[in-house]
């Protein structure tokens, strides 16, 4: 199950149709997409505060199918990222969680233990003991931050496709 995060855009299809030809706007909304896509994989990797296999599972996809590109996900297909995400248990924030306290398997949770110097089945034991694990909220946190800069960078693909279209104009 990928956990991630995505952009949508509404209502593009009749304004697609009537730009589908205009490259000067097709262009920069392709780079405004890849960079904000990009920028928010960064700005989650830079934030995670646990090294390797989930920081590194991250993945950027664009809209390659039509003209103007209608979304851009980074996601991440590694359960774990989910479950440190939304949390796990009777703590979880996740709408398709169970909320139910469990027991974890110890071996899944060894690697992670005796790095710590600790014992898997006392770990197993204390996230039932205590319902779960809360969420850490990492991917939507970074979201949120990107999103306070939407305005400005608004702004920028805007002035991106006045340059388009300057030199679009300046071709005919």
């Amino acid at each position: 199950m990928r956990m991630g995060t995505s952009v949508y855009i509404e209502r593009l299809v009749p304004l697609e149709k009537r730009l589908r030809t205009i490259d000067f706007v097709a262009r920069p909304a392709r780079e405004f997409v890849r960079d904000w896509n990009e920028e928010l994989l960064h700005e989650i990797q830079d934030n995670w505060p646990y090294e390797g296999e989930t920081r590194d599972s991250f993945e950027v996809d664009i809209d390659s199918s039509h003209l103007l590109p209608r979304w851009g996900m980074v996601f991440s297909d590694n359960p774990v990222v989910r479950w440190l995400e939304y949390g796990t248990g009777e703590l979880s924030d996740d709408p398709e969680s169970a909320h139910q306290a469990y027991f974890p398997p110890p071996d899944r949770l060894r690697d992670w233990s005796e790095k710590r110097g600790l014992d898997p089945y006392l770990v197993a034991r204390g996230i039932f003991n205590r319902g779960g694990t809360p969420p850490k909220r990492l991917v939507r946190d970074a979201n949120e931050r990107m999103n306070a800069r939407l305005g400005s960078r608004i702004g920028s693909l805007g002035r991106m496709i006045e340059r388009e279209a300057e030199s679009y104009h300046d071709a005919f």
